[in-house]
């Protein structure tokens, strides 16, 4: 069992809060931080049917990715709303609620990333980069004896990942000085000297949202009093963001592309905007709602966009551009996020020792959703 504000901060180490864009309305829902979760159902809407599920299941908590119906501005507490009516049953029925929108749609293995290594594409950066985060590179002065304790434990709070590698550092061995005051407590030399002692300079990437984690990771583990480090702001592209944007394998047929992805997201209303027997390569991806990124993706190169919904004009801006579209509907496109909010809990949750019991929404053909 844990209380819901450490499955809350669990969520953030899957979908990182802090890529949440203005108008996300994610969050904590219904319910309370100090109620106490063991059994959680996961879902890609919020509705009657999801909260009755999710009571008849006998859980504490509910994990979705569309909040909309909850949202502040739909008057929840007036039981008359549907909003309000939700709520009601889900607060009667001890029932928490917590939304993982836009945060899941930026975040690393989120829905772009699902469907991107679904069809084996080389992604190349998020069709509209995630605001104000960026990548960090924290800079720190240690002992030989405590690099690898430090540097662990960096890690472990989210620094020095690349790509598919992890742990990634550089170091370089030197010379620190220093004279400690009287009141100092020097974990090497000498009070009123002039000291001179081997050290090495740690330098890791953190991802900007990570930073405050990792730097109390690091002064935690460092044995000196006081910690010498820098961190700088780097201008490396972000893998953050909605969408992605990439290459596939090899090229492919319009209409295989639009067959595998019917059968991937057990979609009945795929609609294919281009001569089926094309093939392409350079692709966007926009689970979900894309009509605003339709300017991004043709901008980028992409010969096809692949959505859940984008709107008419949008659809017409594709096809007077040249780019080939297709869409698999909004909650078709985003059907795989159930199992990986799934897998990613009961990941935490052993790492944590919660003992969190996690289940995802079926609809009544066995469809996750």
């Amino acid at each position: 069992m844990a209380l819901l504000a450490e499955v809350m901060d669990a969520l953030g180490e899957l979908f990182p809060w802090e890529l949440a864009t203005d108008h996300d309305g994610g969050g904590l829902l219904v319910g309370s931080l100090d109620a106490d979760v063991r059994r959680v159902m996961c879902s890609i809407e919020v509705a009657g049917d999801r909260v009755q599920a999710a009571l008849d299941a006998g859980c504490d908590l509910l994990v979705v990715h569309h909040p909309h119906l909850l949202r502040s501005e739909m008057s929840p507490w007036n039981s008359d709303d549907p909003a309000g009516a939700l709520a009601g049953r889900a607060t009667v029925g001890g029932l928490n609620v917590v939304g993982c929108h836009t945060s899941a749609d930026a975040a690393a293995g989120g829905v772009g990333d699902l469907m991107a290594e679904h069809l084996g594409v080389d992604i190349l950066g998020p069709v509209e980069p995630a605001a104000g985060v960026y990548i960090a590179k924290v800079v720190v002065f240690i002992p030989p004896e405590a690099v690898e304790s430090v540097s662990d434990a960096m890690a472990g709070a989210g620094a020095g990942v690349i790509g598919d590698y992890t742990h990634c550092s550089f170091r370089v061995q030197g010379s620190g000085t220093f004279i400690p005051g009287a009141t100092a407590r020097p974990y090497t030399g000498n009070p009123g000297m002039l000291n001179v002692e081997d050290e090495v300079r740690l330098e890791m990437v953190v991802p900007s949202f990570r930073v405050p984690a990792v730097v109390d990771a690091m002064l935690d583990k460092h044995p000196y009093d006081e910690v010498a480090y820098d961190i700088y702001r780097t201008e490396n592209l972000i893998p953050w963001g909605i969408g992605r944007l990439g290459n596939l394998p090899e090229a492919r047929k319009l209409c295989e592309i639009m067959e595998d992805l019917v059968d991937w997201c057990a979609s009945d209303r795929a609609v294919l905007t281009g001569e089926p027997e094309r093939s392409v390569t350079k692709v966007a991806l926009v689970p979900g709602y894309a009509g605003t990124r339709v300017g991004r993706a043709r901008a980028s190169g992409a010969e096809l966009l692949v959505a859940g919904e984008v709107g008419w004009h949008s659809a017409v801006e594709a096809g007077e551009s040249g780019m080939d579209l297709l869409t698999v509907g909004h909650l078709e496109s985003e059907r795989p996020l159930v199992p990986r909010m799934v897998e990613g809990l009961l990941e935490v949750s052993r790492r944590g020792g919660f003992g969190l019991e996690v289940q995802g929404y079926r609809d009544n053909e066995g469809r996750w959703g």
